[in-house]
């Protein structure tokens, strides 16, 4: 992106009745991944990816459709999993993770959702 063109400018790439936030660049640079309502007037989040141009919109997580939520979205550092903060069967705070392209939300790190955190963050080691 070139910010000194002529044309260069913010544009949104969702639509701004889902709120969408707390969004993270995929390691390759393709995909974005962020939290946001499943549709105008939900009470909970959920998250999606979506490319750049703003193409390719996909839910990654259906905790709103359970009573849950999902937030804060990371990518894993080579973008086949999304680590996250959840309320997952009533669990507030949980560490959770899911599939890049959607599926079963398991707990971000052993058997259990046992680690509550916010914002996590994987970096390679």
């Amino acid at each position: 992106l070139d910010l000194d063109h002529p044309e260069a400018g913010a544009r949104a790439i969702t639509d701004p009745e889902l709120f969408a936030g707390t969004a993270d660049w995929g390691p390759n640079g393709d995909r974005i991944v962020f939290a946001g309502l499943p549709a105008p007037g939900a009470s909970a989040s959920d998250l999606f990816t979506i490319k750049p141009d703003g193409t390719g919109l996909t839910r990654l997580t259906t905790l709103a459709d359970e009573g849950g939520s999902a937030a804060e979205p990371a990518w894993n550092t080579d973008g086949t999993a999304v680590y996250f903060s959840a309320v997952v069967s009533g669990q507030q705070g949980v560490l959770a993770k899911v599939s890049a392209t959607g599926g079963p939300v398991s707990p971000a790190f052993g058997t259990e959702y046992d680690l509550h955190g916010r914002h996590p963050r994987l970096h390679a080691g």
